[in-house]
């Protein structure tokens, strides 16, 4: 028995179980690979429970299945093949679910065959090479799919009525059938059907006897010869998978009346220029403009729901994307590679895939809208020119290497929605002068801020409670950062690297949670600061020992730099409280006497001037 969660049964996985006599499938939407019950020679019952979707080539070959008398083999209700390939008419059973792949290739004497509405789906070449097959009719409300290469090779085939219940015609599933011409089919293809696979009518004679786009239907299948300006038909509804695979076109002109276009519609058309789709279509399929080296614009409209993977992947001359609030997911790798200078994520994201914007070397502004919950993974990876990103105020996680080698992008604020940011999120940010953490923040990962050399000042919001290994390593120009008692996790490394920082922490020593190469580095740790209201800033500190602050003959060693406060300067340290004018400077807080309360003098900075703006 194979249970309910079950969804393949892969190729050659029973393969030789000599033993075995009988299979119960209950699992739902379920596809027998090829050759998967191969050779089972004691194998004769078969109780299908459950939904099976598709049954591969010689999936139960060799079993006792084949042993009947019946020109037709049966395993329950899918036909998967027949005893005597001379057989020139069949009748299938009214309660046939499925046909298996190769059920009937290379019968070339068959002539015709009825399909009852029973059967769902028609595998993988299962009338391959049929070479004498004429007609084929389905029965209405019956077949959903036709399989790949399915009637590949039927060069006499000129009749067939499809039903009004079929989806999907996968492709090369009428490849070479060169007596099809457009008036095979009957009635033309059903208005159900939502997808043709790449070249599935490739070779047959309506393609051959076409100069231009060919059509089957209402569907335009592929394009024949080298077309430079293609209107569609104005009654067009759809367009199958690499139906312009690398033509030479210049400009489609795509009517309101098409809904679907398919996988990888325009793949690899060097030369289109511009594409404007119609907002009848609800997505755009994947790779669908993959490697258009000189599309250079693009107009999503309102109503699109996805972006696919890999949809504008190299397309360097792709300059400005502005993606509508109706889209609610991007897929991967979406615009890998791509020329964006800008782009702009509407408020209706709610999924990301990973790498959406990796390599595009050019991008500089990203605008995101309120909306959008999560930066997946990789998002904009070695962007080397980013320089601004304006965040939407419900984003809450930042993903992993999110912007990894950003190098040009030097101010990030984070909204106080952020709760998490993910591992090596701004590795390598050389850049990045300027960081505003807000509160909420809960979760800095490891690596986060690796190598981001020029940041001088980090607050750390008082929600902050777990920092990574490796978080702030390498961030040689940060001189203070303040550790409010929240931090209760604490990982290795996390400041090695840092060689002129002074840590500032609330709390007295080491938290429990806190790795024991914290402090790799060995820099000066200032312990039980008394913080302000907001934990945000160091307001008082009874001087003691400073944890590894040492004198090498009489000169200090790492010397200890000064708290930092944002919007502010500091001043230096007083022994009055509400003191204003400084007794010890930040590098002379260890001159004090051990004992001595220390309070922090702080002077509010001024408002830059418009030009000192411009020049910033």
């Amino acid at each position: 028995m194979l249970g309910e969660k079950l969804k393949d049964v892969g190729a050659y996985a029973f393969s030789a179980c000599s033993s075995l006599e009988a299979i119960e499938i209950l699992g739902t939407e379920v596809s027998i690979g090829e050759s998967a019950f191969y050779n089972c020679t004691l194998l004769s019952r078969a109780d299908i429970k459950g939904d099976v979707l598709s049954v591969g080539e010689y999936a139960f070959a060799g079993t006792a299945f084949w042993t009947e008398t019946d020109p037709l083999v049966y395993v329950d209700n899918w036909l998967v093949g027949v005893n005597n390939i001379e057989v020139e008419s069949v009748s299938l059973r009214q309660d046939t679910i499925g046909i298996g792949a190769r059920a009937f290739a290379g019968c070339e004497q068959l002539r015709d065959i009825l399909i009852p509405s029973s059967v769902k789906s028609v595998g993988e070449r299962a009338f391959y090479k049929c070479t004498g097959l004429r007609a084929v009719v389905f029965g209405n409300g019956g077949v959903e799919s036709i399989g790949e290469y399915a009637f590949a090779g039927c060069t006499a085939l000129q009749s067939f009525q499809l039903g009004d219940s079929l989806k999907n015609i996968d492709g090369y599933a009428f490849y070479g059938c060169t007596s099809v011409t457009s008036t095979t089919f009957i009635g033309g293809l059903p208005a159900s059907l939502e997808r043709i696979g790449v070249y599935a009518f490739y070779g047959t004679g309506v393609w051959n006897r076409t100069s231009g786009v060919v059509y089957v239907g209402d569907w335009a299948v592929g394009v024949n010869g080298s077309e430079m300006y293609v209107t569609l038909d104005a009654k067009t509804r759809g367009i199958a998978d690499y139906a312009f695979y690398g033509a030479t076109v210049l400009e489609v002109n795509i009517p309101q009346t098409v809904e679907i276009i398919g996988r990888a519609a325009f793949y690899n058309c060097m030369f289109l220029l511009e594409a404007t789709l119609p907002s009848s279509i609800e997505s755009i399929n994947d790779y669908m403009f993959y490697g258009c080296m000189f599309l250079s614009s693009v107009t999503i409209p309102e109503g699109i729901t996805e972006i696919g993977r890999s949809a504008f992947y190299g397309c360097p001359s792709l300059s400005s994307i502005v993606i509508p609030d109706s889209v609610s997911k991007i897929s991967d790798f979406a615009f890998y590679g791509s020329g964006l200078r800008s782009v702009e994520i509407g408020g209706g994201v709610r999924e990301l895939g990973e790498n959406i914007f990796s390599g595009c070397v050019n991008l500089q502004t990203v605008t995101i809208k309120d909306g959008l919950l999560t930066l997946g993974t990789r998002m904009f990876y070695r962007c080397e020119s980013l320089k601004e990103v304006v965040f939407g105020n419900s984003l809450t996680t930042v993903g992993n290497y999110a912007f990894y080698g950003c190098k040009s992008l030097d101010n990030v604020t984070l909204p106080s929605s952020v709760e998490r940011i993910g591992n090596y999120a701004f590795y390598g940010c050389s850049s990045l002068k300027t960081l505003v953490l807000n509160e909420g923040l809960k979760q800095i990962g490891t690596s986060a801020f690796l190598d981001c050399n020029s940041i001088e000042t980090i607050v750390l919001p008082s929600t902050v409670t777990d920092i990574g290994n490796y978080a702030f390593r390498g961030c040689s120009s940060l001189f203070g950062i303040t550790l409010s008692l929240s931090v209760t996790t604490l990982g290795n490394h996390v400041f090695y690297g840092c060689n002129t920082l002074t840590i500032y922490c609330e709390s007295k020593a080491a938290g429990e949670n806190w790795g024991a190469r914290w402090n790799s580095g060995y820099r000066p740790v200032v312990y039980g600061c008394v913080l302000s209201s907001d934990k945000s800033f160091v307001q008082a500190v009874e001087k003691s020992a400073v944890e590894n602050y040492r004198l090498v003959d009489g000169e200090p060693v790492n010397t200890v730099t000064a708290p930092v406060r944002r919007g502010y300067e500091f001043v230096g340290w007083t022994t009055t409280a509400g003191g204003t004018t400084a007794e010890y400077a930040a590098e002379n807080f260890c001159d004090a006497p051990d004992g001595t309360t220390l309070y922090a003098v702080w002077q509010e900075k001024p408002e830059p001037q418009p030009d000192e703006q411009e020049e910033n």
